[in-house]
């Protein structure tokens, strides 16, 4: 690969580079906190202890994704404000859901002692089976939202770099792909998965109070 980064991207990428470097300080430092108490709790819930505005901002920046960024404001450019309306409607789903099952959810979980939801419906309903197909439906749409995040993270780098638009082709399958997008998706993918699994709940959670901040 030829990478020839254009002058004027320098400072774009020293900026991301900094971002980069806080995650992952972020991911080291809560990584500390897996080692008080019950580590599974600690990992995948934050041992329940997030304050209201940590939640809140966590709540904010997680229902924020690529398309927020990347896909809405193409939609509003091409279809007008009337567009950017709709769009606000969606906020009635995440607030409506966290006000009418957020409670509740909470309350059966601890008596539970559940850890996630499939966890919490196969002990409320007492269905192994119904618990399996909650998972199965989880890991199935996220699968496809995780996709469009990866992309989109894979296409800011790209256009942050400004690389030439050489394509290459995969090592294994062989796919043509530009070599500034396929860099950005490493660089991107690696980072979130390594704080991401590194740190558990507690990275996520700080990254997402930052990256919410900067929102």
């Amino acid at each position: 690969m030829n990478l020839s980064i254009s002058a004027e991207s320098w400072q774009v990428l020293i900026a991301f580079g900094c971002y980069l470097v806080g995650v992952m300080a972020l991911g080291i430092f809560s990584h500390r906190y897996l080692t008080r108490g019950s580590f599974v709790k600690e990992y995948f819930l934050g041992n329940r202890g997030l304050g209201p505005w940590v939640l809140a901002l966590t709540i904010a920046a997680t229902a924020v994704s690529g398309g927020t960024f990347m896909g809405f404001p193409s939609l509003i450019y091409t279809n007008g404000w009337v567009m950017a309306l709709w769009i606000a409607s969606y906020m009635v789903v995440p607030l409506t859901t966290m006000a009418l099952m957020g409670k509740r959810l909470n309350q059966v979980g601890r008596i539970a002692g559940s850890v996630t939801i499939p966890d919490v419906l196969r002990d409320r309903f007492q269905s192994p089976a119904f618990g399996l197909l909650s998972t199965t439906l989880i890991l199935l749409f996220l699968t496809f939202n995780l996709v469009a995040q990866f992309k989109g993270g894979g296409l800011v780098m790209k256009e942050a770099m400004r690389l030439p638009p050489v394509t290459v082709e995969l090592p294994v399958l062989g796919w043509p792909i530009e070599q500034g997008y396929l860099i950005g998706l490493v660089v991107f993918s690696l980072t979130v998965i390594a704080y991401t699994t590194y740190g558990g709940f507690w990275a996520v959670t700080w990254t997402d109070v930052l990256e919410g901040l900067v929102m």
